[in-house]
């Protein structure tokens, strides 16, 4: 690579940084923040932190959870229960009326397959988590992708990806970045003492950016789990922010409760794949 190449490179990279913090900055906006870049050395203990948290992720949980946000004119806000269990595959996500109750949505997963039943339209719809697009059940144009791994308690890395840059700041030297990219994103994680606390992805093709915050972690038995995580589309001006209580670890899941869904009478069943 020449010395032009190099540059070119360093300054996306910080250009991406420096649009990180803008958009998640905690501090007063006059505060002027630099950068530094790091050395690859610094670069690939940032990454073996994140893969060690991933590999070091919850077998099973249940947990109570809350969600509340806005996409365009569509307004959320719903609690839910959710089962999840490493090996094998399988996961329950049941989100309730907050007023009634009633459930909304219930979403199922086994292996790949994914069944999402609305119980209002008595609709069944059977997909896959390889080929999902959320935006066909909701107000919510993001990649399911990016924001699955959250469920099992792992940090979303991309698919294919190569590091592009370390980065330090200047004005707090505990605060580092991990910038690395594919063919499709670049993906830019925040570290505050070696723990992620952001991340923010965006698109190649589109520039849009989608950012999410890491809060109230929780440690037990060497995994970590967040118990909150705001998501933010600053494009759109969308928002969303997911709370868990009650989180009990290795739980014994019971197959058969797990993925059945009582269906309606007269319930239709679509395939989506």
């Amino acid at each position: 690579m020449t010395r032009t190449h190099l540059f070119a490179a360093s300054t996306c990279a910080i250009l991406i940084a420096a649009a990180f913090m803008a958009s998640c900055a905690s501090t007063p906006p006059e505060q002027d923040k630099r950068v530094s870049a790091s050395d690859i050395e610094r670069s690939r203990r940032l990454l073996g932190i994140v893969q060690e948290i991933n590999a070091k992720a919850i077998d099973s949980y249940s947990a109570q959870f809350t969600v509340e946000g806005i996409f365009g004119k569509n307004k959320f806000n719903s609690i839910g229960e959710a089962l999840y269990n490493r090996n094998p595959r399988m996961a329950r996500y049941t989100f309730f009326d907050i007023v009634f109750k009633s459930p909304l949505t219930i979403l199922v997963q086994d292996g790949n397959s994914l069944k999402l039943y609305f119980p209002a339209e008595k609709t069944l719809y059977l997909d896959s988590v390889e080929t999902i697009s959320l935006k066909n059940y909701a107000a919510v144009d993001i990649d399911f992708a990016l924001i699955y791994p959250f469920a099992a308690g792992r940090i979303p890395l991309l698919d294919g990806y190569t590091i592009k840059q370390g980065l330090i700041e200047e004005n707090d030297r505990d605060r580092c970045y991990l910038l690395i990219e594919n063919k499709d994103y670049f993906q830019t994680i925040s570290f505050k003492n070696d723990l992620p606390d952001r991340i923010l992805f965006i698109s190649k093709s589109s520039g849009k950016k989608t950012e999410f915050y890491l809060e109230k972690p929780r440690r037990e038995g060497g995994a970590l789990f967040y118990r909150k995580i705001r998501m933010l589309a600053p494009d759109s001006g969308g928002r969303l922010s997911f709370s868990f209580s009650e989180i009990r670890y290795s739980v014994r899941m019971d197959a058969s409760s797990v993925l059945k869904i009582n269906l309606g009478k007269g319930a239709k069943i679509v395939n989506v794949q």
